[in-house]
């Protein structure tokens, strides 16, 4: 009974004392890589990780196999491991189990350089060993990633174009032909099917040179282009020009290539029409400038004519017509007051200045204008700001020009003294000129001698105000001298010196008088002699001097004073019958009274 008892304790320790497997270790590795698609020369970093179950792992070894075109760089086991790495065979162990999914290392592979026409491959995990806690070998099934390596072929294996024939080859990048057609399809196929091709398809052509790019890029990226110059021939006109060209007022002398006409219309024709042909059918008036009817402005109109060809290049004549302006340019002021302040308005002068108290926010303007015809326009005396403020008075002309007067107008803070407005002198003095001055009277004249400049004297009425004196240098006749009262609020007042020079006695104006006077005392004794020539006889002696003897007796004749004896020989002949001798008659009248 007791051996019994003995066996039965025996069988329950025996578990106790001998150890049991009861969970056996299962696991796998595993490979992930950052690209799977390299280009050639490329590299990749790839995570090894593990997984178990069931049990802990102490250690590990596995092969890193690589396909073809893949090289191999480094493998660096992570910081937790021990034991061999660098190479293609890993044989690790640890300290601390690890458990669960676990990091292994960093493999880095690159690609083949010499790889062009692109490959599929694999890198691979093999023979790997998982030891477990009571290190026991446990066999783990192999991994492997695939891997591309791309393709860097980038060529065309044909290219063609409807409407031509090229001679292609794959390494000719460039290529010319010419289509007369609006449009061609381009056809093209790369060497690699894994290449993608651009730019062929359907292409409508534009007269002159079409450029058109076939790009071809690889599976790597790479890229090469192939161009196709397709010239087509440019048939169609290029004449813009105008047959005739004419307007219903004013003149022009038309000629096809003179782009540009100037005329002058009177002020009465308000509408004028352009008439205009085109030289050639094909080409065509812009819309909106071709013939038409324009109604004129006063001064210039600017007219244009555009005309594009058949190829749609343009042409344009250009019409400058001046029509007589008879509108008024008068775009002065007469007069101008204000409801606030005081300035001296002159309608010459444009700019003015003064101040107001503070209590002033609005300045009413009242104005005369030069010409009623004229308009005016007042900005800027509303609503005045402390301090500075601007007001334009724009007056325009009839004709549209226009001119403005500007007032700057000080408005004073609150509480601020008034600034005097007196801009008047007190007493105006020219040295050696006596003027009868008097603070109202604007405007004064002198006589000078040959003085360059005057001595003056301005005495101001508000010793706040301040005076300038302009233009007293390099006087002639008729220059003016300008004295400005500006007042301590900025308003001003000008006094104005008219200078007359005094013209002394000149020589040569009174040798010219008197050569003047000896030519007419020489004129009217040349007009007496004349006169007293009129009341002479000619007598022509073409008579014997028995005749002329007998002419002489003879009542109521002649009376000849000279004697001519000396012209009559000693056979009482004339020396010169064609011989004229003048000389004073007296002829008796039948009162017997003698006429001179």
């Amino acid at each position: 009974m007791k051996r019994k008892i003995k066996i039965l304790y025996l069988l329950v320790l025996l578990p106790l004392l001998i150890p049991l497997k009861t969970n056996a270790l299962t696991g796998s590795i595993g490979i992930n890589c950052n690209k799977t698609s390299l280009n050639p020369g490329e590299s990749t970093a790839c995570t090894l990780t593990g997984t178990v179950s069931g049990d802990t792992v102490s250690g590990l070894s596995t092969i890193i196999s690589l396909g073809n075109n893949l090289e191999f760089v480094n493998f660096t086991k992570n910081s937790d491991w021990q034991g061999d790495d660098g190479t293609l065979n890993i044989d690790l162990y640890i300290s601390s189990n690890k458990s669960g999914t676990f990091n292994i290392g960093t493999l880095t592979i690159k690609a083949a350089n010499s790889v062009t026409g692109g490959a599929s491959t694999t890198v691979s995990l093999i023979n790997t060993i998982f030891t477990d806690s009571s290190f026991a070998i446990n066999n783990i099934a192999d991994q492997a990633r695939n891997i591309r390596i791309k393709s860097t072929i980038n060529t065309l294996s044909s290219l063609s174009v409807s409407g031509a024939t090229i001679n292609f080859n794959a390494n000719t990048l460039s290529y010319d032909v010419t289509i007369d057609s609006q449009s061609t399809t381009i056809n093209a196929v790369g060497v690699d099917s894994n290449s993608t091709v651009t730019g062929a398809g359907n292409k409508t052509l534009n007269y002159g040179k079409n450029t058109f790019n076939i790009i071809v890029t690889s599976e790597s990226g790479t890229k090469k282009t192939y161009t196709i110059n397709i010239t087509r021939p440019d048939n169609r006109s290029s004449n813009n020009n105008l047959s005739t060209l004419n307007v219903s007022a004013g003149n022009i002398t038309f000629n096809p290539s003179t782009t540009t006409y100037n005329f002058n219309v009177s002020k009465d024709i308000n509408k004028l029409t352009i008439g205009a042909t085109l030289a050639d059918n094909k080409a065509s008036f812009v819309s909106g400038f071709g013939p038409r009817e324009i109604t004129l402005q006063s001064g210039l109109n600017e007219i244009l004519i555009k005309i594009n060809n058949e190829k749609g290049e343009q042409k344009i004549y250009t019409l400058k017509v001046t029509k007589e302006d008879s509108r008024s340019a008068i775009n002065t002021l007469k007069s101008l007051t204000l409801s606030e302040g005081t300035i001296n308005f002159k309608k010459d002068t444009l700019e003015y200045k003064m101040t107001v108290p503070f209590d002033i926010t609005n300045i009413d303007i009242d104005y005369k204008l030069e010409d009623p015809n004229s308009k005016v326009e007042i900005t800027g005396n509303n609503d005045l700001v402390i301090g500075e403020n601007t007001i334009i008075i724009k007056v325009i002309a009839e004709n549209e020009t226009f001119k403005e007067y500007k007032i700057i107008v000080t408005r004073q803070k609150e509480g601020e003294e008034s600034l005097s407005n007196n801009s008047y002198l007190k007493s105006l003095v020219v040295e050696n000129y006596p003027i009868n001055f008097n603070k109202n009277t604007l405007e004064y004249g002198i006589v000078i001698k040959k003085e360059k400049f005057l001595e003056i004297k301005a005495v101001l009425e508000d010793s706040k105000a301040k005076v300038k004196i302009l233009d007293n240098e390099d006087l002639t006749d008729g220059s003016v001298i300008r004295i400005i009262v500006t007042s301590e609020d900025g308003s001003s007042r000008e006094y104005i010196i008219n200078i007359t020079v005094k013209q002394g006695f000149n020589l040569f104006v009174f040798a010219g008088i008197g050569i003047l006077v000896l030519v007419i005392i020489m004129v009217i004794i040349i007009l007496n002699r004349s006169k007293k020539k009129k009341n002479k006889t000619n007598v022509n002696i073409t008579k014997s001097p028995q005749d002329i003897n007998n002419q002489i007796n003879q009542p109521n004749q002649q009376t000849v004073i000279d004697n001519f004896q000396n012209s009559i020989n000693q056979n009482n002949t004339y020396t010169n019958l064609e011989d004229t001798i003048e000389v004073p008659i007296k002829k008796i009248n039948n009162d017997d009274e003698e006429i001179i």
